[in-house]
Order: structure tokens, then C-alpha cells, then sequence
């Protein structure tokens, strides 16, 4: 498990980092212009080109690292927490990482595309290695939910929940 915890924690650390420091960035911009609170009650896009920057990035984190989430979840539960997986979860939060720094720095478009389409592919072959190791688990068994399904149907008979 240890091998695919870590960097989920480390993407939730990124999230948090990018929550935290925002506010700075906009309470900046604020009080270096009074005016602009009434209008950022209804349009966030009046702040600097470094807020509105920010505010896109940690919105990013919560398209794709959904996905990693939930793929950390299914192999935590399958038990296929192994150095493949592992190292498919590194790469997509190094890539997110990247990502992350390059718009939030330099913002050089055609590095920030390549930071950011390492993660789809990488997150396309850490699913499609849950699944194809997932395939015998009992989830996939067909027979064997057939099998649960009758026992629980007997089991509520017994009882009394079903007529």
C-alpha cells in the first residue's frame, strides 16, 4: 500500500499548497487596489495575471487527480499495490507537479502541454494495468456473484425478509 500512498499524498499536499497560497496572491491585489473587492464579488478574472494563473492551476487538480484518486483506491482495495503501480503513480504526480510549476512560473505553453500530457497517458496505463490485474478478482467473477446473489436470497428467506 505504502507504494501508491505516498504520492497521493503528495498530490493532495500540491492541492493544499496551491489552496493556501492564493489567498495571499488575491489579499496582494486587494490591497494594492481598494476598488477591486466589489468587483471581485462577481468576476474572479479581475486579479493579476499570477492569481488568475493560480486559481486555474488548483482547479486543475481537481480534473485528472480525480481519476488518480480513485484508481489509488481500486488498487489499495485489490491489493495490487505493486512497483509498477507504484512507479505509474510517481510519474503522474511528477507530471502534475511539473505541470503545476511551469504555469505557475515561466508558463511556457509548449513545456506546460508536455508536462501535462505525460499525466493522461501515464493515468490511461495505471487503469488499464488495475484492470487487466483486477480481472480475477471477485469483482470480475461472474459465477461468483451469481453464487453471493443466491446465498444472500437464501439468507433473507431463512429470516424471514423474504416471503
Amino acid at each position: 500500500m505504502y507504494s501508491i500512498f505516498l504520492p497521493v499524498l503528495i498530490q493532495v499536499g500540491l492541492s493544499l499548497t496551491l489552496l493556501f497560497v492564493l489567498p495571499t496572491k488575491r489579499m496582494r491585489d486587494l490591497k494594492s487596489d481598494p476598488a477591486l473587492a466589489e468587483r471581485a464579488r462577481t468576476d474572479t478574472g479581475v486579479y493579476a495575471e499570477d492569481a488568475k494563473r493560480l486559481a486555474s492551476s488548483y482547479s486543475n487538480q481537481f480534473e485528472l487527480p480525480v481519476l488518480f484518486y480513485v484508481g489509488a483506491v481500486f488498487a489499495i482495495l485489490f491489493g495490487l499495490t505493486n512497483w509498477w503501480t507504484g512507479l505509474l503513480a510517481w510519474l503522474f504526480v511528477a507530471s502534475r507537479i511539473g505541470h503545476a510549476v511551469i504555469h505557475n512560473t515561466n508558463n511556457n505553453l509548449r513545456h506546460r502541454f508536455y508536462a501535462f500530457a505525460v499525466g493522461p497517458f501515464v493515468l490511461a496505463i495505471f487503469w488499464l494495468t488495475i484492470a487487466f490485474e483486477a480481472r480475477g478478482s471477485l469483482i470480475f467473477d461472474m459465477k461468483a456473484n451469481e453464487l453471493a446473489r443466491e446465498a444472500q436470497q437464501d439468507f433473507s428467506e431463512e429470516i424471514g425478509l423474504v416471503p
